[in-house]
């Protein structure tokens, strides 16, 4: 199963549409006046106990349904870019956040001695989550390439990778 060059581009970029609720002054009164109404009936309606996640669902629900009535939805693109290094993941980006935090926190501190110590322990569980990262990614390409049936798909396997960084880094 070969892959043409429209394909793999759209495996990178996955384009999703959300409606937004996007502001506008000139209907900001009328906005106003819908959402009273609709919170007043809410309050009205309501003799049971809400949970928080109900109570936080209809509001949710109010709230868009008034920006509809009055046509201030609108419907926005977002493309969800591939990053180049596929080994980095949630885990990753949660150790680096954390990294990050400690290194203003460290600054913010005036280099405190707690502090340094803390972001050397942060810097060395992010360093190992990206080392454990990468040897699962090579697991997995060595497991494809393990199970590849003819030349053709091992050569696919082993130049995929190859590919993506030199389109990147060529641009």
């Amino acid at each position: 199963m070969k892959m043409n060059d429209e394909e793999e581009e759209e495996n990178d970029e996955q384009e999703t549409e959300i409606e937004i609720l996007k502001w506008d002054e000139d209907k900001k009164l009328k906005y106003r006046e819908e959402m009273n109404n609709e919170f007043l009936a809410l309050y009205e309606n309501n003799e049971e106990e809400l949970t928080v996640n109900e109570l936080y669902e209809k509001l949710k629900n109010i709230i868009f349904s008034v920006g509809k009535k009055i046509q201030m939805m609108k419907l926005v693109k977002k493309k969800k870019i591939q990053r180049r290094n596929n080994w980095f993941n949630k885990e990753c980006a949660i150790k680096k956040r954390k990294l990050r935090k400690s290194t203003r926190t460290c600054q913010a501190k005036k280099y405190e001695e707690t502090a340094i110590r803390q972001l050397a322990q942060d810097r060395q569980s992010y360093k190992e989550e990206i080392r454990k990262a990468k040897q699962e990614l090579n697991l997995k390409i060595k497991e494809k390439i393990r199970n590849t049936k003819n030349r053709i798909q091992l050569w696919e396997t082993i130049n995929r990778p190859l590919k993506k960084c030199r389109a990147k880094t060529t641009k």
